[in-house]
């Protein structure tokens, strides 16, 4: 199966609840209406799969200008990330980016007293 892009509108009930599942798990602090807003909007897109999707986001670094794809929310069997990542590569290579990056929440520090918001991955995109 290929990730397909998809409309937010018709595709909302189904992926909700694993957005729903990424936000619990991951604490994040976007609600479940902005998501589905950047996606009407244009801001994001939705990919999908029978087991899963793909919301994704072209971004730019603040400094350097340099464009990347944001995989802002991955869910499904499996890894989507990994299981994905040819298509994902192509998705980002086609938006003009070098990297893909996400962010996902880190154990490690609190022990020192720090709160974990998230730490960002990144990977090249010709990094196969």
């Amino acid at each position: 199966m290929e990730l397909t892009p998809a409309d937010i509108r018709t595709a909302w009930d189904a992926i909700r609840p694993g957005l729903a599942e990424i936000k619990t798990a991951t604490q994040a602090d976007w609600r479940l209406e902005d998501i589905y807003s950047l996606c009407l909007f244009g801001k994001a897109s939705l990919y999908t799969v029978p087991e899963g999707f793909a919301i994704l986001v072209r971004m730019e670094n603040e400094w350097t200008g340099e464009p990347y794809l944001l995989a802002l929310a991955c869910h499904g069997e499996g890894n989507v990330q990994e299981r994905y990542w040819p298509q994902i590569q192509k998705i980002a290579t086609d938006a003009g980016c070098k990297a893909v990056k996400c962010f996902s929440p880190r154990r490690g520090f609190e022990r020192a007293g720090w709160t974990v918001e998230y730490v960002c991955y990144r990977r090249d995109v010709n990094d196969g």
